[in-house]
């Protein structure tokens, strides 16, 4: 009876720490924005994470435009809203809209730290390594 009872509060607290972890992940890759890579191929390597920053930014803005009232796809005739964990259609869109989401920043996460990896190779004093980690210290 218990489980139950509690099952809509658990649903919605559950669909809140999805919105939580994809809220999260944005504010850890919004520094990508403005990172500058030092060392031989700097260049290189800065200009790939702009590439990435860009291939999150479109991730991210098509999970919110998915997902959020009045942007989003309409199911059975209305619109799509994140919160209602009642409706099984949203329940559904929505843990596909998320997996895809997930997904997709598996794939960016092993990008990220291909960039990481050759530049640490390439910066071969303490101090630009350090300056480097320091610079992805939210992403990583």
């Amino acid at each position: 009876m218990h489980s139950a009872l509690f099952e809509k509060l658990d649903r919605f607290i559950e669909r809140c720490a999805d919105l939580e972890h994809v809220i999260e992940t944005a504010m850890n890759y919004n520094v990508l924005k403005e990172v500058i890579i030092g060392g031989t191929k700097g260049d290189k390597f800065t200009k790939d994470i702009k590439n990435i920053y860009a291939m999150f930014d479109e991730t991210l803005k098509t999970f919110t435009n998915n997902t959020f009232k009045g942007k989003g796809p309409e199911l059975d005739g209305k619109d799509y809203d994140v919160m209602d964990v009642y409706d099984k259609a949203t329940c559904e869109q929505f843990r596909e809209d998320f997996r895809a989401f997930k997904n997709q920043m598996k794939h960016i996460d092993k990008r990220v730290a291909s960039v990481i990896s050759q530049s640490f190779e390439d910066n071969t004093t303490f101090y630009a390594r350090f300056k480097l980690f320091e610079m992805f210290d939210e992403v990583i």
